[in-house]
């Protein structure tokens, strides 16, 4: 067996060094990655810039697959590339299969994901913002609090093309409120206002991230926001803005429902 795993593993160098097929390559570094084997892991790093994306996918499952944490600049790089699969498989790797610690994690990503977005590099600026979704500690306030005052707030829509340029996917970034997903876990006195005000004012899909957070953070002026919101509003997420009425104030809740069938149905008022 362990002969059988040392050909294999000669067999996969050989082709990293001989060949410029893609598909053998890729193949060639998962195997690799199957055996943890380093024996190639110079060569393999090389690849990292490389041109097809397929290989740039093996090569950040091959970093996670040996624990490369000396190499976790190297899947940042790869999580800001411009190809969805390369990002996700970048992703997962620095998330899930490194064993390097989360604060260490967090050092890396801020320099980055503060020039991302000094750049207006929106698309980067999310995928970072995913690494933070999953260890991002108090530490990132301060870059995050920017990020949420500066983004303009508008949900951008991005295509996503196969190599034929087939549009396969669209993902949909919205920076301001990815940002806070991540800040709805710690206080935030600071935007408590602002994000009362956005709930209502963006598109429903957002409104309901806003109402989410509102209730994550107990915001005082959430009660009064959910009750004055339009109707076109009010009936798509009906099932969802009357939970939330019901868990801030049962009472109230209950005497505004009568009130809007009252308003409705000419009942009585309810004293």
């Amino acid at each position: 067996m362990k002969y059988h795993n040392e050909v294999s593993v000669r067999s996969a160098g050989k082709i990293l060094r001989e060949t410029e097929n893609t598909v053998a390559i890729d193949g060639a570094i998962r195997v690799l990655s199957e055996f943890k084997s380093r024996a190639y892991h110079d060569q393999i790093l090389e690849l990292a810039g490389h041109d097809n994306p397929i290989i740039k996918q093996s090569v950040a499952y091959y970093l996670g697959a040996v624990d490369a944490n000396e190499n976790a600049d190297i899947l940042i790089g790869l999580i800001t590339d411009d190809d969805f699969d390369v990002i996700s498989e970048a992703v997962t790797s620095f998330t899930s299969r490194l064993s390097l610690a989360d604060h260490k994690k967090e050092k890396l990503v801020l320099p980055q994901l503060e020039a991302a977005f000094n750049r207006g590099e929106e698309m980067k600026v999310a995928s970072l913002l995913s690494l933070l979704e999953i260890f991002g500690s108090e530490s990132t306030k301060p870059l995050l609090l920017r990020i949420y005052r500066e983004d303009d707030g508008i949900l951008n829509n991005y295509g996503i093309k196969d190599k034929h340029g087939r549009l396969i996917r669209v993902i949909p970034i919205d920076l301001k409120t990815q940002v806070l997903d991540i800040l709805k876990r710690v206080s935030i006195p600071e935007i408590q206002e602002d994000i009362i005000q956005q709930i209502g004012k963006v598109s429903l899909e957002l409104s309901v991230k806003y109402i989410i957070a509102a209730r994550n953070l107990k915001l005082s002026g959430l009660f009064d926001a959910l009750t004055s919101l339009s109707d076109e509003l009010y009936w798509q997420w009906s099932g969802f803005i009357v939970p939330a009425l019901i868990d801030i104030d049962k009472n109230r809740s209950v005497k505004w429902a009568f009130t809007q069938l009252g308003q409705q149905l000419s009942l009585p008022k309810l004293t």
